[in-house]
């Protein structure tokens, strides 16, 4: 008997990103890394995990090894990182990532910074946006979900946009907005800034890009 009746072995968006076990039958027992899987379910795999099959007909203990270019996991975070979304000043970069408990998906900001005094005055800059991100709850304001901080990095869980202001505008006919449209844009972007200047927080990095015009 073929463990391939009991499972199926599936890729993300593209071939870079992660494998997912799927299961595809109730019968018999499909075991994750000693955790019982039912039919329907899936899971994040990894180097190294263990699948086991117990049926009438068969046992089958099953290793899964990924040869493909490695993606990248960050274990303080319980995450898997996928493809790059953007990158900032600083040293920062922004990845996708998978929760891989919860399946949902965040923005991972990553900052990176050294030791030195330069580092140091860095470092003391992000943890004091940490600080200011972890007062905002507004619906116009990307959520900080939560942070872990390594002896040189910082990453930064953050809500997942599906896209942006600049790509949306680019799919559009004439690339441009009607005009209710960015009224309602531009009305969402106060929104946010009333938010925080009622706070007593500035935002120091507004911009009118030239895609808008």
């Amino acid at each position: 008997t073929s463990s391939m009746q009991y499972f199926e072995i599936q890729r993300g968006q593209n071939d870079s990103e992660h494998r997912f076990l799927a299961i595809l039958t109730s019968i018999g027992h499909v075991y994750l890394n000693g955790k019982k899987l039912k039919k329907g379910k899936k899971r994040i795999l990894r180097d190294d995990d263990t699948i086991l099959i117990i049926d009438k007909a068969m046992t089958e203990v099953l290793t899964f090894q990924d040869h493909r270019q490695e993606v990248t996991q960050i274990s303080d975070l319980d995450l898997f990182m996928e493809r790059e979304l953007g990158k900032g000043g600083q040293c920062s970069s922004v990845r996708a990532g998978f929760d891989v408990r919860s399946f949902e998906q965040f923005a991972v900001k990553t900052i990176e910074f050294t030791r030195d005094e330069l580092g140091k005055r860095k470092l003391a800059r992000v943890r004091n946006e940490i600080k200011v991100m972890k007062e905002l709850t507004h619906p116009n304001i990307i959520q900080l979900i939560r942070f872990v901080e390594t002896p040189q990095k910082i990453h930064l869980v953050l809500e997942l946009m599906e896209t942006d202001l600049i790509k949306l505008i680019r799919t559009l006919p004439e690339r441009r907005f009607k005009e209710d449209r960015a009224k309602f844009a531009a009305y969402q972007v106060c929104l946010g800034l009333q938010y925080i200047h009622k706070k007593g927080i500035a935002h120091m990095d507004i911009k009118v890009r030239r895609e808008f015009s």
